[in-house]
């Protein structure tokens, strides 16, 4: 299968096609403002299906250890199928997002806004948790080393991927929303 299948695969569907094989709750908290949540979410491939419901302090934690996790916002365990979108630069949190993955049960994704500089970023964090708990596993995090999508990509795609990869970039917002897709397919076709 070609890259132009995969993204026809993922963007081209027919009415007959199953949609929204997940379906998650959205919370957004501490000010943010929900058309930019909306904008995110609207890019994410049909196979995620949203629906937004109000704020409600007593169906979030937010962890305050000391730790690397500190200011991270979990959705409560009873919740699942649920995104929280948080600032983290409010919280003193660290890091872009989160999954619940080493249960393998739940999915229950946390993502920090800060340092997003636009819906396109947002959509791309949201995007890679979404593929965590989807696959229940680290696979998201592995663009630069992923075998599978590395032969999928064509001959002229494959060089400029290791020039990149070769360049340093940790993160690329060029590759991976085509990786999360390649993942995300290979995931509704096996």
């Amino acid at each position: 299968m070609s890259i132009c299948d995969i993204l026809r695969r993922l963007v081209c569907r027919s009415p007959s096609s199953p949609y929204h094989q997940e379906q998650y709750d959205i919370m957004i908290i501490d000010g943010i403002d929900p058309a930019r949540v909306r904008g995110a979410v609207s890019m994410l491939p049909s196979f995620f299906g949203f629906r937004f419901i109000p704020e409600d302090s007593g169906k979030y934690t937010t962890v305050k250890d000391g730790g690397d996790w500190d200011g991270q916002v979990y959705l409560n365990e009873n919740i699942d199928y649920g995104i929280i979108f948080f600032d983290g630069a409010s919280r003193g949190y660290a890091f872009g997002g989160h999954a619940s993955i080493t249960d393998r049960t739940t999915h229950r994704i946390g993502v920090n806004v800060a340092g997003c500089a636009d819906v396109y970023a947002l959509y791309n964090r949201t995007y890679h948790e979404l593929i965590h708990t989807t696959l229940q596993d680290y696979r998201a995090d592995r663009l630069w080393s992923d075998a599978a999508f590395f032969s999928y990509l064509p001959g002229s795609m494959k060089s400029a991927f290791i020039d990149d990869r070769d360049a340093g970039f940790v993160n690329s917002t060029r590759w991976e929303p085509l990786f999360y897709d390649f993942l995300l397919l290979e995931k509704i076709e096996y």
